[in-house]
């Protein structure tokens, strides 16, 4: 358990004792209604504590920066069931049944409220996953295309290559699974471009690179498309 946990736990005890105190050194009347409060109190109280662990357990900001939406739901079902609580305690005359039933409510619209805000998260996570990857997709191609550029000598192939390599610069990162067809034709044809720049076949090269540059134009305008 790392330092961060401990202090939740530490922070979730403190309030857990309070509570308890609060409860019990008050001069509420100590019927079932009142320990049915009681318990629904110390609910909420160990579900913030959980919830607050889980979210410090993830390793990266970002993931903990989204699971906020996360703990916003556990603090307001916190507040609200130890509110409810306090008036249960002290109307604690009341009939025990309609506190468990609100209680019970409200439990369920936090687990609800968290599933919800747990799959928002997955669902951020999994679209910034996929944008890293065609973001890298791009860069690296372009870094490859940017090594050929120092292999030749040749003037025209040089200025092909940067052309290609700002057409690739400019494009869109994003991309679509109808694209897949595409995207795999041009790597395929980057990888020839690799080998006839080595092997120094420059008129071919340039060939090549011109058919890359425009299959990039049509990537580019099918991606504008598609959105």
């Amino acid at each position: 358990m790392d330092k961060n946990n401990k202090r939740y736990l530490l922070i979730g005890i403190i309030a857990a004792v309070v509570f308890t105190i609060v409860a019990f050194v008050a001069p509420f009347i100590k019927t079932p209604t009142f320990f049915a409060a009681y318990i629904f109190g110390l609910i909420a109280v160990v579900l913030l504590i959980v919830v607050s662990m889980m979210i410090e357990g993830s390793r990266e900001v970002r993931s903990k920066f989204l699971s906020w939406a996360i703990m916003d739901v556990a603090i307001r079902y916190s507040i609200a069931q130890l509110i409810l609580s306090l008036i249960f305690m002290i109307m604690s005359t009341w009939q025990t049944w309609i506190l468990i039933v609100v209680s019970i409510l409200l439990l369920a619209f936090c687990c609800v409220g968290l599933i919800a805000a747990d799959a928002g998260k997955e669902e951020i996570e999994r679209i910034d996953k996929q944008v890293k990857e065609k973001v890298f997709y791009i860069r690296e191609m372009q870094a490859e295309i940017e090594c050929l550029i120092i292999k030749t000598e040749d003037t025209i192939l040089k200025k092909n290559l940067k052309e290609l390599v700002e057409k690739i610069r400019y494009s869109d990162p994003m991309s679509s699974e109808q694209l897949y067809a595409l995207e795999k034709k041009i790597i395929e044809k980057t990888g020839i471009l690799q080998e006839l720049v080595e092997t120094g076949a420059i008129e071919e090269a340039n060939n090549l690179c011109k058919e890359i540059q425009n299959l990039f134009i049509e990537r580019n305008n099918k991606c504008l498309f598609l959105k």
